[in-house]
């Protein structure tokens, strides 16, 4: 059971490395019907909300930031769950947030936490210092 479970936390690493580096960085956009559950939940402090909202939320940062890109940093995994600790980076070009395109280089770093079922996300948690971000675009 254990060399199972390895097998499924490496392999349930590997579909995160490919989602952010593949679906995120090289802007895969259709790879989220094969790497993502149609039931998937992001949980929020104000509610949970469904894939739909999540692809909005992923939309309205690469309109802000075409050039994006996020760095794993550190990744860990447990059974169906695996956490990572990244760093965002971009030239803000759109509204983000309220705040018009400015061109300044911003960088973000932040925690998600999913759970993989089958070989696709099911949920996800999010924890990013969007205030400092913001503050980085405010800056004169």
């Amino acid at each position: 059971m254990k060399e199972e479970t390895r097998v499924s936390t490496e392999h349930n690493k590997a579909l995160i490395r490919r989602y952010i580096e593949e679906r995120w960085n090289a802007r895969k956009l259709w790879l989220t019907d094969e790497l993502v559950s149609p039931n998937f939940v992001l949980h929020t402090p104000s509610g949970d909300v469904g894939l739909a909202a999540f692809q909005t939320a992923i939309t309205a940062y690469l309109h802000s930031f075409p050039d994006s890109a996020v760095s794993i940093e550190d990744m860990v995994a447990e059974g169906d769950r695996v956490a990572i600790r990244y760093n965002f980076s971009g030239t803000h070009q759109g509204e983000f947030m309220g705040v018009a395109a400015t061109g300044k280089h911003a960088l973000c770093s932040g925690m998600a936490f999913y759970r993989v079922v089958a070989g696709r996300l099911v949920e996800g948690w999010f924890v990013e210092d969007t205030l400092g971000l913001l503050e980085q675009l405010k800056q004169p």
